[in-house]
């Protein structure tokens, strides 16, 4: 756990140009794969280059891509493998620490159970070689034709038909990431069973709560979440556009957190806004600061698909002394505190430290 550095009142109503330059952690971004450009090896990898460096260009720090695999392979005539090595070439850019999550999706037009198991063990097997650079895999709730306004949710493969990628993931201690934006409590349970190490878009966890006189309490499943802290990975931007929730101030990420819930803010979609435009709106709808965002950042990280070492690093040196430059000595909690009354005056150059103060 790491407390948040006391905010000097100053930067209490962080104006557009803060937030703006906040160090930012995005846990899964689609890759935004666009034909033309994938012709060949190289051209994927600036593709991917490219969407880094955007992500740099917004303050993120540290970037978990979700690349269809198999798409990105056939639109540039490459293997699995070969697409995957492209890819990972495209990630090294100075100054963010980004990998690549190998993704599945199980909409129609996506990959089938014997697609996905293929992908997985090539995932496994690119992380034991370089796990800098492959954080995991994502088995994704859309992919192909699938139409992203909320049309063909029936159409989802379901997860269990999925249950041999994720042994194949477990059995390769490779990490995985289950979206379940389009699922209700029930399709949550099954990716917490079948093993995922991070939920995504998890809107429907709200299907299980129940309301008494006392307020909202998690039921079976979400009380199970949340009491394991399993992270649960929210794009609240993405998702209102694409249906999970009908606007912004409807999104269920505030009450998650109230009820105890470890939740992070991605992107999922650049194009539907970058992680400043995701904060500036958490701030404007529901009234976020710099605790928030701090917060988030830090459970972001935390539940990040690097080694604990790597984490503790990026908190020592990226997020902590960010914040840190926005507290002030008097308001952190860190600073001297006097313990008496002459120390007090002592700090403070009095010439009376001395005087009983009776």
């Amino acid at each position: 756990m790491h407390d948040s550095p006391a905010i000097s009142p100053d930067y209490k109503d962080a104006a557009g140009g803060t937030i703006a330059s906040l160090p930012k952690v995005i846990l899964r971004e689609d890759f935004a794969l666009d034909k033309a450009q994938g012709a060949s090896a190289s051209e994927l990898s600036n593709a991917v280059r490219a969407q880094v460096n955007a992500a740099h260009a917004d303050h993120v720090m540290y970037l978990e891509l979700a690349v269809n695999l198999q798409e990105a392979a056939a639109a540039a005539g490459l293997e699995p493998r070969e697409a995957l090595d492209a890819v990972t070439a495209g990630l090294e850019v100075d100054g963010i620490d980004a990998r690549a999550l190998v993704a599945a999706h199980r909409g129609p037009g996506g990959q089938n159970p014997e697609q996905a198991l293929e992908l997985a063990r090539l995932t496994a097997e690119a992380r034991e070689r370089n796990a800098a650079l492959v954080a995991g895999f994502a088995l994704l709730d859309g992919g192909g034709d699938y139409d992203a306004e909320g049309d063909g949710v029936a159409d989802l493969r379901p997860l269990g038909d999925y249950a041999a990628t994720l042994e194949a993931l477990r059995a390769g201690w490779t990490p995985v990431v289950v979206a379940v934006g389009r699922g209700d409590s029930a399709d949550i349970a099954e990716a917490v069973q079948l093993g995922a190490t991070r939920l995504a878009h998890a809107t429907g966890m709200i299907d299980d709560f129940t309301a008494d006189i006392a307020g909202i309490n998690p039921g079976k499943v979400s009380g199970w979440v949340r009491d394991r802290h399993l992270a649960v990975d929210t794009a609240p931007l993405w998702e209102v556009a694409r249906g999970d929730a009908p606007e912004l101030k409807d999104h269920i990420l505030p009450l998650l957190q109230q009820l105890g819930f470890t939740c992070t803010v991605g992107t999922g979609a650049p194009a539907d806004g970058t992680a400043t435009e995701a904060f500036f709106a958490l701030q404007e709808t529901f009234g976020y600061g710099l605790e928030e965002f701090f917060d988030l950042t830090v459970k972001a990280v935390e539940n990040s698909f690097m080694n604990q070492e790597e984490r503790q690093q990026v908190l020592d040196t990226e997020i902590l002394p960010a914040y840190e430059e926005l507290s002030e000595a008097e308001y952190n909690e860190d600073a001297a505190v006097p313990d008496t009354a002459a120390d007090a005056a002592a700090a403070s150059g009095s010439d009376e430290a001395g005087d009983d103060f009776s």
